[in-house]
């Protein structure tokens, strides 16, 4: 009996595996396409404005668009939630309205106020065109 728990516990771990491998290449092909032919800056401690409506999560990325600049905010990995729809990020700025490296992004979810993960900013990269 603990034998076929046991297995049934590994095929479960399995097929867990394999579908974040595909959801880990799908988000690569996503940013992959977002970023398109823009060519990666400096990447940057702060990011001193933008705008939440031009804003997506593909990934543990968030992406920042302004104008012809993408910027990339690399993160810890926890906000992956906010891929979906019915998910809201919450910012914790530094400062004044700064998103900076270390600052803490929560994601809640929009209908009943969960918590539902955060994670760190660590570098931001502002990608753009040639």
């Amino acid at each position: 009996m603990r034998a076929i728990i046991l297995l049934s516990m590994l095929a479960v771990a399995g097929c867990g595996t394999v579908d974040q491998q595909a959801q880990s290449a799908r988000d690569q092909q996503r940013l992959a396409a977002e970023l398109g032919d823009r060519v990666a800056g400096t990447p940057q401690r702060c990011l001193s404005s933008f705008r939440t409506q031009d804003m997506r999560v593909v990934g543990s990325d968030i992406l920042f668009e302004d104008g012809a600049t993408l910027y990339r905010a690399r993160t810890s990995g926890g906000c992956e939630a906010a891929r979906t729809s019915g998910y809201i990020l919450v910012f914790d700025y530094r400062g004044d309205t700064q998103l900076c490296s270390g600052s803490i992004v929560k994601v809640i979810n929009s209908s009943g106020g969960m918590f539902a993960g955060s994670c760190a900013i660590e570098d931001i990269t502002p990608y753009r065109r040639p």
